[in-house]
């Protein structure tokens, strides 16, 4: 994991929320941006200083296919609390309506806090189910004088939807909202220099503020392609990282292709077998892209 950079103000935000948490108060904090934004790796962060300040975590991810599984946000959720889990079985023993089953996540819930603080976060929450929504609506009101503090990071919202709604509702109701906003030029660079493990030349950081470059290809460009000193660039070369350097795990974003295929030393050309223009081909003297297509 690379470090994290242009977040100073989130991350002093994020502590003061934990130290709180850890003081015995509870509440909800809504984490807001779009895609790739950088929500997941603040949780991560916020995880993280969680657990060394001797938080309890418990945290998930909602998919797309939870909007049809009553309650599977909040309870797998719950399921993975560290240091120790959190009692569910009392759900296995009644067939009652939705409220029961809140009710009895609550009481679970107030078990739990009595021994300490409890942190629960939930990536993508935009996909909570209905169930969960609901449960949601109910327990962060519920468990605000208890020690549990949610974390609710999200996309804005495209369309309505139950999930959507609810986290809405939290936040007129008094939970803390934080939005994301695109990193500066400053940070830019430095991310890409991070990544890369050398200085990004323009090119390449034009393509980052574009967010079109993505992390998967620059994390699977290893360091030891790059001599010392050297900066990485599509517009470079790739002859002289070329014998060391490994094939991509990932599939290379087409504007890294297409930059590529703008310069005669690039490292991608395009395929004339196929006739599509994001298809490339390897140049002979290309040991880096290592992919008939990108």
């Amino acid at each position: 994991m690379t470090a994290l950079v242009g977040r100073d103000i989130e991350l002093a935000r994020l502590r003061d929320v934990l130290r709180a948490t850890a003081g015995g108060t509870g509440g909800c904090l809504v984490i807001t941006g779009p895609p790739g934004i950088g929500k997941t790796r603040l949780l991560a962060e916020m995880i993280r200083h969680g657990s060394a300040a001797g938080l309890a975590v418990a945290s998930g991810q909602a998919i797309e296919l939870d909007r049809v599984a009553p309650l599977k946000t909040v309870v797998s959720a719950l399921r993975e609390a560290r240091p120790r889990p959190v009692d569910l079985s009392g759900l296995r023993e009644h067939q009652g309506d939705r409220l029961w089953y809140v009710e009895r996540i609550g009481e679970a819930l107030e078990e739990y806090a009595a021994a300490g603080p409890l942190l629960v976060v939930v990536d993508d929450a935009h996909w909570t189910d209905e169930f969960s929504a609901l449960a949601l609506r109910v327990l962060v009101p519920r468990l605000s004088s208890s020690p549990v503090r949610w974390v609710l990071a999200r996309r804005p919202a495209a369309t309505p939807s139950p999930a959507h709604e609810a986290i809405d509702w939290l936040v007129r109701e008094g939970a803390e909202q934080l939005s994301l906003a695109p990193l500066d030029e400053a940070a830019v660079g430095a991310l890409c220099s991070n990544v890369l493990g050398a200085e990004a030349d323009a090119t390449v950081l034009a393509l980052a503020a574009e967010g079109t470059a993505t992390r998967s290809c620059w994390s699977s460009t290893s360091p030891r392609c790059r001599p010392p000193g050297r900066s990485w660039s599509p517009r470079a070369s790739p002859r002289w990282w070329a014998p060391t350097c490994r094939p991509t795990s990932g599939r290379p974003p087409s504007s890294v292709c297409t930059a590529c295929r703008r310069r005669p030393s690039g490292c991608c050309r395009p395929d004339p077998s196929s006739g599509a223009r994001s298809r490339c081909t390897p140049r002979p003297s290309c040991g880096g892209c290592g992919r008939s297509s990108c």
